[in-house]
């Protein structure tokens, strides 16, 4: 780390145009957050009675590297435009500041916009917000990007009553959690996890036969539940856990049902995390 970082106050300064706030600045925000980055952002740093220019300026000069929106609007935009020279003036002898996100631009609409920026490697908003905000935590400080990969297990979707067993069956301690559904919803997804939790503690009691008939009935589930707008992702490990007073080695299925589909979940020893597009990423304690 150079002794630059030093004099610094915020990992990553976010420059937008406000047309894009809501659907992709403000959850890249959030998300960098979540992930351990100190973020300049006007929602997170402005008060009222601060002089807009001079905060601005302030966390310009205080950020390590600049997350810049690229969009036609943030083209068309003089504040975006004095905030994009503010950080290329920081990068005159030294290494890059510039981190550019293209937003429903291509490289052709960035080149006629600016041809230097055009020649960078970019982030794109299309592949999705954890893509994003990984490639720039991967760039900002790949120290916790090591941790992520290390200590956070992705949760893979299950589609298949074959899949929900394999994570199932076997499993001495099942860990749960689903989105707060609706009252509509309420009997749909309680009875789904009620079902394949019993389906799954009777297991060993049944033939070959029996066992081919549950994993049918499972997949039928799962196709209902999925066609009512939810989904299914979980994984089957082994943890150090107390209990029951016994510490022993339990192996765990952990189960999620969400609503809608998420991204990515993640998981790690203490909580399970969803990451969706436009809302950032939220976490439950397992």
């Amino acid at each position: 780390m150079d002794d630059n970082v030093h004099s610094t106050s915020y990992d990553v300064f976010i420059s937008y145009a406000s047309e894009e706030r809501a659907e992709i600045a403000q959850p890249l925000a959030e998300l960098l957050k979540g992930l351990g980055l100190v973020v300049w952002f006007d929602q997170f740093e402005l008060k009222v009675g601060d002089g807009l220019r001079r905060k601005i300026d302030e966390g310009l000069a205080k950020s390590r590297y600049g997350v810049v929106l690229l969009s036609k609007n943030f083209f068309a935009k003089d504040w975006t435009n004095r905030e994009l020279d503010g950080l290329a003036q920081r990068e005159v002898g030294r290494e890059k500041v510039i981190l550019p996100v293209y937003c429903d631009v291509d490289n052709g609409d960035v080149r006629a916009y600016s041809p230097v920026l055009a020649d960078r490697i970019a982030s794109r908003w299309q592949d999705g917000l954890a893509v994003v905000a990984t490639q720039i935590l991967e760039t900002v400080r790949p120290d916790l990007f090591r941790q992520l990969e290390t200590q956070y297990r992705r949760v893979p979707r299950i589609r298949t009553g074959e899949a929900l067993c394999s994570v199932l069956v076997g499993a001495d301690i099942g860990i749960n959690h689903n989105d707060s559904p609706g009252a509509e919803e309420l009997d749909l997804v309680s009875d789904f996890i009620q079902e394949v939790t019993e389906w799954s503690e009777i297991w060993s009691d049944m033939d070959a036969g029996g066992q081919i008939r549950a994993v049918y009935h499972i997949n039928e589930l799962v196709q209902d539940i999925e066609s009512a707008g939810w989904a299914i992702y979980g994984l089957k490990e082994k943890r150090r856990m107390k209990v029951a007073g016994i510490v022993d080695d339990w192996v765990c299925a952990i189960l999620a049902v969400t609503r809608g589909e998420p991204e990515h979940v993640y998981c790690n020893n203490k909580k399970i995390f969803i990451i969706r597009k436009n809302e950032g990423i939220s976490s439950y304690s397992l």
